[in-house]
């Protein structure tokens, strides 16, 4: 298609746009692990050459003083720039330069102050730190991986907005979405699925369904509304999955959402290999899941009021049959919808028309197992008794007390006096 200057222009500058945000965020996202690594790892950074012992003192206090919850503004400035001169030191020498030192990681450690660590429980674990400190400098993605939790949490709003592209796609290519990852939850919806039959909506028995309904033009919000427990099943089953891929501190959409946004930066695009390598799936099929997860958050609370209202459906529904099977009053059927609704009422301590009203309620439940028992039943007109007038004079009384019921309940409705 032709595109015109003007366009060509638009396009040119969002691009360069785009470009400068991304740079900008990749430094934050670099910044966020440095911080991580500072407050964790302080005596290996400083056997490894990458802080002073200034530095590694200010990351110790910094440690304390964020687990206090205290403020120390000038502590924090400090810290700030460390962490800023930190995230400088990037070089592809430093991934040699921490393997190497990896090994003596423990005993150097030890001259530093440490002296609570276990020489032989934490020998291999020191081992690993020392690679770490250097694979940041670096660049690699199996580092970054191990402190995504909080970085998440740190650069949230920010990291999640540049998800929003990839949320966008999942949205406009749902059916594609889900198709790609059927294999990682199908198995759990369907299974979820057949444990609820009757509630599962329209003919939806698996995902495979819900796929074909979605190509057919359902949209995630429709769907939420027209097939709730289907589209719930898939949200459990994408939280079952998220949480199994066991990356640290990520286990709820809004975690998830700043990791995918993260994932779109250089460095994220790293870690986003690590986490595929890890939870054997393919970078796609892991953006996809955490995409599906976050967009179908969104729509979660319209699905559980939808799958409310469709099981007390099936509830009536049920009880309607039950009752097309036996022969029954007017009377008797008030009271069993009174007793499917469990209406519970509360007296006041203060006189009011919404008071008398509960009173009178109770009174007409109350007299109503009369009527049953006694005048539907027909016991009263039976010859052994034979009471007609009996019956009547408590029909009469029934009609009363039914008429007063329902003004004080208008009364109390409308905040209206008797006239």
């Amino acid at each position: 298609m032709k595109i015109t200057n003007h366009r060509l222009e638009k396009i040119v500058k969002e691009e360069i746009t785009h470009a400068h945000e991304m740079k900008l965020f990749n430094e934050s996202v670099r910044e966020a692990y440095s911080e991580q690594l500072l407050l964790n790892y302080p005596n290996v950074l400083l056997e490894c050459g990458y802080i002073s012992k200034t530095t590694y003192h200010r990351a110790k206090r910094m440690k304390l003083l964020s687990e206090s919850g205290r403020i120390d503004l000038d502590l924090q400035e400090g810290f700030f720039d460390d962490v800023k001169a930190m995230t400088k030191k990037v070089s592809d020498k430093a991934l040699k330069k921490g393997k190497e030192l990896g090994k003596s990681a423990l005993a150097k450690a030890k001259e530093v102050g440490d002296t609570e660590i276990d020489v032989k429980g934490a020998s291999k674990e020191m081992k690993r730190v020392g690679k770490e400190a250097g694979e940041l400098a670096a660049g690699t993605g199996e580092a970054m991986l191990n402190f995504m939790g909080p970085m998440a949490k740190k650069l949230g709003d920010k990291a999640a907005k540049f998800a929003k592209k990839k949320l966008k796609q999942i949205d406009k290519n749902g059916p594609k979405a889900m198709a790609a990852i059927s294999k990682h939850i199908g198995n759990a919806v369907d299974a979820t699925l057949s444990k609820s039959k009757k509630a599962a909506g329209s003919g939806v028995k698996g995902l495979a369904d819900l796929i074909v309904k979605a190509k057919e033009g359902l949209t995630f919000e429709q769907m939420a509304k027209k097939e709730p427990v289907a589209f719930m099943a898939t949200y459990k089953a994408l939280e079952q999955k998220v949480v199994s891929m066991k990356i640290k501190g990520i286990n709820t959409p809004k975690s998830a959402e700043a990791t995918l946004g993260i994932f779109q930066s250089p460095d994220g695009q790293k870690a986003l290999a690590a986490a595929a390598k890890k939870t054997s799936m393919s970078a796609p099929e892991l953006e996809t899941i955490l995409g599906l997860y976050v967009f179908q958050a969104r729509y979660v609370p319209i699905a559980t009021k939808a799958a409310a209202q469709m099981q007390e459906a099936l509830m009536v529904e049920n009880q309607i049959n039950r009752l097309n099977k036996m022969k029954i009053t007017k009377r008797q059927l008030r009271r069993i919808i009174k007793e499917e609704k469990q209406k519970l009422v509360e007296y006041s301590e203060h006189q009011s028309y919404s008071d008398i009203s509960d009173h009178l309620e109770d009174m007409q439940e109350m007299f109503d197992d009369v009527m049953i028992k006694y005048v539907d039943s027909n016991w009263l007109e039976a010859p052994a008794q034979d009471n007609d007038s009996l019956a009547r004079d408590l029909e009469a009384l029934y009609e009363q007390l039914n008429k007063m019921s329902h003004i004080f309940s208008q009364l109390a409705g409308h905040g209206r006096r008797l006239s």
